[in-house]
């Protein structure tokens, strides 16, 4: 061979080499790529999982299983109807229990060797749920007593008006303040005031009728609603308030006794407002 031609074949063969060097490392990159992408689906707390078309079930992750509640490859070849209230959106989930929840649904349509398929996220609203519902409790009650506070008191007896108005019936509030609370919060000790007041509400619940509410206002001040269609059960559940406050408290080791004072105001008769 001329020198010419060598150099030729050589340099052929160089890059064909290089070719292959090349491709192996293209193709050892898509292998990590792959791998890499098995790694966070698998790892994701989102869950995920990827539909044909039909709603047939091609892909899943671990966390689509364990929000659903189902074992490993238990979800594959199944469908999404299974999983998902009906309609699509209502965004409520069915667990393999049969428990009903709340979830965040996010869809995006992809192709893949000219098939349409769809990747789902989705988010298991069941904890956010229970903080809102949570903050809108601690909003609208007394933390002490878990009884409604003003705000719940004030809407409750606007209500209680409205449907009095609206049937001709009649409606009390009954004001009730302890008497020598402050002699005890003081001698006793606050803890011991709390554990009084937190002992009064459940007292108080006890002479509680169907439809009737009872707030604590602040302090040793509780508010009861009333609907009746007699001022004569006002004046019954009110005899029964005092009597229950009468009886001896016994907390922290001391035998505490009080009583309690009550002011009524019916609807409509002494007023037709709040």
């Amino acid at each position: 061979l001329r020198l010419s031609e060598a150099l030729a074949i050589g340099l052929i063969l160089v890059n064909f080499g290089f070719v292959l060097f090349y491709s192996r490392r293209q193709l050892t990159r898509l292998a990590e790529s792959k791998l890499l992408s098995v790694f966070i689906l698998e790892n994701v707390m989102t869950a995920i999982i990827v539909i044909d078309a039909n709603g047939d079930i091609e892909i899943c992750n671990h966390s689509a299983e364990f929000m659903f509640g189902y074992n490993k490859g238990e979800l594959k070849q199944g469908n999404i109807k299974s999983l998902l209230e009906k309609p699509f959106f209502l965004q409520g989930g069915k667990r393999k229990s049969g428990e009903r929840f709340a979830l965040d649904i996010d869809l995006n349509e992809i192709y893949e060797s000219g098939r349409k398929l769809f990747i789902i996220s989705l988010y298991d609203l069941t904890a956010q749920k229970i903080r809102e519902e949570q903050l809108i409790h601690l909003a609208y009650h007394d933390p002490l007593t878990d009884l409604p506070n003003r705000l719940l008191f004030m809407d409750r007896l606007a209500q209680t008006i409205a449907r009095a108005h609206r049937n001709s019936e009649l409606a009390a509030v009954l004001f009730i303040d302890l008497d020598r609370f402050k002699q005890v919060n003081d001698s006793l000790g606050h803890a011991t005031g709390d554990l009084l007041l937190q002992t009064v509400a459940s007292r108080l619940k006890s002479c509680l009728r169907e439809g009737d509410t009872l707030a604590r206002l602040g302090g040793d001040e509780f508010t009861m609603i009333i609907e009746t269609s007699d001022a004569y059960n006002c004046e019954v559940v009110t005899q029964k308030i005092l009597s229950e406050l009468n009886k001896e408290f016994q907390l922290n080791g001391h035998d505490i006794q009080i009583s309690g004072s009550i002011g009524a105001s019916l609807y409509p008769k002494d007023s037709s407002d709040i």
